[in-house]
């Protein structure tokens, strides 16, 4: 699907491998603090690589140091081998949100890296988890051009928090998701033809 969405290759049954693709797999939250989202992430990039595509995770990396402690409440930080295939995008903080914390990247400097990562990264596609989710969903929204995949996997009720994180879509066009209530990692194509012709064809 990915060879077809982007024009490249016959099929993936064809002896040209011209259609592997090479994708940048964005996660909010802290490669030290796993949880659901980020072992979906590390499971799509084991995936992606077993059929032939190069993947690279784009995902903040916590020390576990005094510092860390204060900005997570005292939650230490789990030691995890950081691999070749993982960028890391600046450490988190802790931001209780929808009965949960969420361990995100708040740092301006992580956000322009990452850009500069995807527009000399030569990637093809990027797959951005939590597009909603401050700092690094919502720059990527707002600066990267490139054929994009969002993933949304939580869901909340809460009109506020909804609304203060639709802000940076409001220039997203040609906007699609599949949404039901109540449920999790619902898919949408940004500002792309690229995106919407994957639509089509699903």
């Amino acid at each position: 699907v990915l060879g077809q969405m982007l024009g490249a290759g016959e099929s993936p049954d064809s002896q040209d491998h011209s259609w592997f693709v090479r994708v940048a797999l964005i996660s909010p939250y802290s490669w030290n603090y796993p949880g659901g989202v980020l072992r979906h992430v590390e499971a799509l990039h084991r995936e992606l690589v077993a059929a032939g595509h190069e993947a690279q995770i784009f995902a903040p990396v916590d020390p576990n140091d005094a510092r860390n402690a204060r900005l997570h409440g005292g939650a230490e930080a789990q030691e995890r081998e950081v691999p070749e295939w993982v960028t890391p995008m600046g450490r988190t903080v802790g931001i209780p949100s929808n009965g949960a914390v969420s361990n995100l990247s708040l740092s301006p400097q992580a956000a322009s890296d990452l850009r500069h990562a995807l527009a000399t990264g030569g990637f093809d596609v990027v797959h951005l988890h939590e597009p909603v989710n401050p700092l690094l969903g919502w720059d990527t929204l707002m600066s990267c051009d490139l054929p994009m995949v969002g993933t949304f996997h939580c869901y909340s009720t809460s009109r506020i928090s909804n609304n203060v994180s639709s802000l940076p879509a409001a220039d997203c066009s040609q906007l699609s998701v599949n949404n039901q209530e109540g449920s999790t990692a619902s898919i949408g194509f940004w500002h792309n033809k690229n995106g919407q012709a994957l639509i089509q064809h699903l």
